[in-house]
């Protein structure tokens, strides 16, 4: 994508697609990130694609089953 669609597809009603798209999808994704203290990172090159990329912060503790339990990390680095 371009740069400056990149500066805008986070709007809410933003679309490249006509008609046919809401311009609520990245919007969306976006307000959730926000929810959930995370942060989204965007890289695109024309003619190569685009990633996005979620990044969310380790919880210390997880509810599973009504009880809270510690987190467990993975070696990988993932926590489940």
């Amino acid at each position: 994508m371009s740069e400056a669609v990149r500066n805008r597809c986070l709007e809410p009603f933003f679309t490249t697609k006509g008609e046919r798209g809401t311009g609520l999808g990245l919007a969306m994704v976006y307000g959730m990130v926000q929810r959930h203290s995370a942060e989204l990172e965007i890289h695109s090159e024309a003619g190569a694609g685009t990633t996005v990329r979620l990044i969310f912060p380790i919880a210390a503790t997880s509810a599973v089953g009504g009880r809270r339990q510690p987190m467990r990390s993975h070696s990988d680095g993932c926590a489940s």
